[in-house]
């Protein structure tokens, strides 16, 4: 049997059971969930799906998900199977955190940094820490997938040198993921 594969993302103010609401509906209208990732940045809220449905989804779903969730917005797309492929871990991930002082450009640097060398990033977060009578603090947090002959040292290197421009901290670690 054919599926039907699709990518829902929803973004808008967060609040109380909007995940409920949106899982509810697509298990009554028969439609899988079969990946997410969904975060809360202060009062945002994103999240985003991967579905299948062995019927075709119309704009009856956009509109029903509306209907009960309003005020935050939808955007559903119709996915190719090359685009779903199963993924397997990567061999490595390299993963990076920088901090220090508050100052625009860090996520533009270390990200630039990380596709000039090819590896692909793979998960990011960030956080803003107020101090009282201090600078604020910045912390960026990221996994990239490095292609095969990137070395450690070589992206350390590269990230260490803008870290020390920008008067921030940079450390790299790497690990081989395990899948469950």
């Amino acid at each position: 049997m054919k599926k039907n594969l699709y990518a829902l993302s929803v973004l808008g103010r967060d609040r109380v059971g909007i995940v409920a609401k949106v899982a509810g509906l697509l298990a009554r209208s028969g439609i899988n969930i079969d990946d997410s990732s969904m975060a809360r940045l202060k009062n945002e809220f994103s999240m985003i799906l991967l579905l299948s449905s062995p019927r075709p989804i119309g704009d009856g779903l956009r509109r029903s998900l509306k209907k009960i969730l309003p005020g935050l917005e939808f955007s559903i797309r119709e996915l190719n199977s090359a685009e779903v492929t199963a993924s397997t871990a990567p061999r490595r991930v390299f993963s990076v955190k920088i901090y220090g002082a508050d100052r625009i450009g860090i996520v533009a640097e270390a990200t630039r940094i990380l596709a000039s060398l090819k590896a692909n990033i793979i998960d990011m977060r960030t956080r803003l820490i107020k101090t009282p009578r201090r600078p604020d603090v910045y912390i960026l947090i990221l996994d990239a997938i490095p292609p095969a002959k990137l070395a450690r040292k070589t992206l350390e290197k590269e990230l260490k040198r803008a870290a020390g421009r920008m008067c921030v901290n940079a450390e790299i670690t790497e690990y081989a993921p395990v899948e469950l």
